[in-house]
């Protein structure tokens, strides 16, 4: 019985460090701000703008999804300020991609291939959640859209994130995009 109880508290201790660090990542990393700092570090490669290049499946899925919910002035992270804000460091995906509004909004989509799905899931709901909690301090025009932040899974190793203007179309995309 001490054993679990010891387990128990050593899992607890575990998630609210990781969470943690998670929280001052996303803090040190966009400098108490928005996310403009950290979309000026960000790779200019643009659904529109690569096209032509072979992109990952995850590219792919994003830019569509970009394109579907008619989002403008979408940049994507470099892959690792993606590992550093969603995953903590760790690399619990083969293939992932986000991309962030460079117009100072909370317009978001991630497509991430996961090979550890709980910790990710995990990971990217943390993501949503300090974003939230960030944004709420600096910005209250989009905390609605974060806070009906679409999150959807397959169940195994696909996990689609939108924070969009669109709320119903993006639910209806990310379902289409994970039952495939």
């Amino acid at each position: 019985m001490k054993k679990k109880r010891k387990a128990v508290i050593c899992l607890n201790v575990k998630t609210l460090m990781k969470t943690v660090i998670s929280f001052c990542a996303v803090i040190g990393l966009c400098g108490c701000s928005d996310l403009a700092v950290l979309i000026r570090t960000s790779s200019s490669n643009t659904p529109s703008s690569s096209e032509g290049t072979e992109q990952s499946l995850a590219n792919q899925i994003a830019g569509h999804l970009i394109e579907e919910l008619s989002m403008e002035n979408m940049e994507m992270l470099k892959e690792r300020n993606m590992r550093a804000l969603v995953f903590g460091g760790e690399e619990v995906y083969s293939d992932g991609v986000i991309y962030h509004s460079s117009a100072g909004k909370s317009d978001t989509v991630g497509v991430f291939y996961v090979t550890e799905f709980e910790t990710a899931l995990n990971d990217v709901r943390e993501y949503v959640n300090s974003l939230e909690a960030m944004t709420n301090v600096y910005d209250m025009s989009e905390i609605f859209k974060i806070s009906n932040a679409v999150i959807r899974d397959n169940g195994t190793d696909k996990i689609v994130l939108i924070i969009a203007d669109d709320i119903e179309e993006a639910k209806q995309l990310a379902d289409e995009e994970t039952s495939r």
